[in-house]
């Protein structure tokens, strides 16, 4: 008897989690789509727009400091940065409304000498044009803001490159 309630319950979780991620993509937007617009704010306060990067392919990357996954790609993307940012922008969009504050992001970046450009969605409104639900979720992009793939989950330094075609 507790055998067939466990398989029971088994089957209803695996019925469950289909259909969340039948209702629920793991992206609201999809390959070849133009990139939602938004802004965003640099530590220093100063605006950005995602348009403000067209002219190079981007990686556009959601993530936060207390996210495992978010924090084990971090370094691959300094190492990717170090390499290839002259040719490639990185937009790593640090979602502020999830954070202590924007100070404790800032002092993270410090702390793990991280180059790249962080930019801080203070309000939500870049993460929701997304309909991010995952973090991290990456965008690559091409020079005119088209979606080339969406990424969930953690990268390595080679996916990267890999899907920039370096």
């Amino acid at each position: 008897m507790k055998t067939r309630k466990t398989l029971t319950l088994t089957i209803s979780l695996a019925f469950l989690v289909v259909f969340a991620f039948s209702i629920s993509p793991l992206s609201a937007i999809e390959r070849g789509e133009t990139a939602p617009d938004f802004e965003a704010v640099d530590f220093d306060g100063r605006q950005v727009k995602l348009s403000d990067f067209k002219g190079k392919p981007i990686l556009l990357n959601f993530w936060a400091t207390w996210c495992p996954p978010c924090l084990k790609e971090l370094p691959e993307f300094q190492r990717f940065f170090d390499e290839h940012g002259e040719d490639v922008n990185i937009v790593a969009v640090n979602l502020t409304t999830s954070e202590r504050s924007a100070l404790h992001v800032k002092n993270f970046v410090l702390e793990n000498k991280l180059a790249f450009p962080v930019y801080l969605d203070e309000d939500g409104l870049a993460a929701q044009a997304y309909l991010v639900r995952y973090i991290p979720t990456s965008y690559f992009l091409d020079e005119n803001l088209k979606i080339i793939e969406v990424h969930v989950g953690p990268l390595t330094y080679k996916q990267i490159k890999e899907k920039f075609g370096l």
